[in-house]
């Protein structure tokens, strides 16, 4: 009902979606990730992601939904300090046709 168009006004419909997702993913580092002041000279690593997921959707309007998804990404990691570390990440859900 905020919408600065006149139809949607008119229409005076109101709801709200909350999702809600649960997974689990398994990551893959293609170079070792140690700290190099204990272990070694390897300070960063790229590595790759693959798992599974659950999303549910609830909305005021009663058209739940809930769906399976395949996770995958890549992304790199890098070690700045002692206790420090900074990671670059892209992810993508691979969701069925709804």
């Amino acid at each position: 009902m905020d919408f600065k168009n006149n139809y949607q006004q008119n229409r005076k419909l109101f709801f709200k979606r909350s999702i809600t997702e649960i997974g689990v993913v398994g990551e893959v580092n293609f170079f070792p990730y140690v700290n190099p002041s204990e272990w070694g000279s390897y300070v960063g690593t790229i590595y790759g992601l693959v798992g599974l997921g659950q999303t549910v959707s609830y909305s005021t309007i009663n058209d739940n939904i809930a769906i399976s998804s395949i996770l995958m990404g890549v992304g790199y990691k890098r070690i700045l300090r002692n206790r420090w570390a900074i990671e670059l990440e892209a992810r993508q859900r691979s969701l069925p046709d709804i």
